[in-house]
């Protein structure tokens, strides 16, 4: 092998183990970006906890029983009750290039997607939304009990307008995940540019 060859091999070889690391930072971006998107407070309907109240019950403490939750208003980002969507947001990695970034909550679907589609009437169009089938499909895949899938494929979830977060986060992390992986790809050609070889 010549020469060039060899130093293109070099080059490939050190793009493709940067390019690994620069996947793996970008992701722990997005998910930082997620878990940010669910800790903005809520501006909905106020109502007292469940979460709160049995987390303090169990606590034993009755004096902060009565907390309220401020719920998300439909199309903002769901509010943190318990905290366990926010908890769940994991890295899954599929392959060297490629890892999955969302929450293992069952109901993260529901919540991302709604489980109710708008009435269309004058000004409103008819958009993506999640039919039961689908969320049920969804929560299976999401390994959600039996009962649970059977439930929502026969009657629904009850009327959840979407508080979608994943896509907000992925529009807001874009832009520093694309500098992660361009910073460390360019490094990697100046170190090589630096060596001359």
């Amino acid at each position: 092998m010549s020469a060039a060859g060899e130093q293109l091999q070099r080059v490939t070889q050190a793009l493709s183990v940067a390019h690994k690391g620069a996947v793996k930072r970008a992701a722990l971006v997005l998910q930082g970006e997620i878990k940010k998107t669910l800790s903005q407070p809520g501006r909905g309907r106020t109502y007292k906890s469940r979460g709160v109240t049995s987390r303090l019950a169990r606590k034993g403490t009755r004096k902060r029983a009565k907390q309220e939750h401020v719920a998300s208003a439909p199309g903002d980002p769901p509010a943190v009750d318990t905290g366990f969507l926010r908890a769940s947001v994991v890295l899954n990695p599929q392959s060297d290039a490629t890892v999955h970034v969302g929450p293992a909550a069952k109901y993260a679907a529901a919540l991302e997607y709604g489980t109710v589609r708008p009435k269309v009437g004058i000004g409103v169009r008819r958009g993506p939304s999640v039919n039961r089938k689908h969320l049920a499909n969804v929560l299976r895949k999401a390994s959600a009990s039996r009962s649970l899938v059977s439930s929502v494929a026969r009657k629904g979830t009850g009327r959840l307008l979407p508080r979608p977060f994943m896509q907000r986060s992925l529009d807001a992390a874009t832009p520093q995940m694309t500098d992660v992986i361009v910073s460390d790809l360019r490094a990697v050609v100046v170190a090589f540019r630096a060596k001359g070889t």
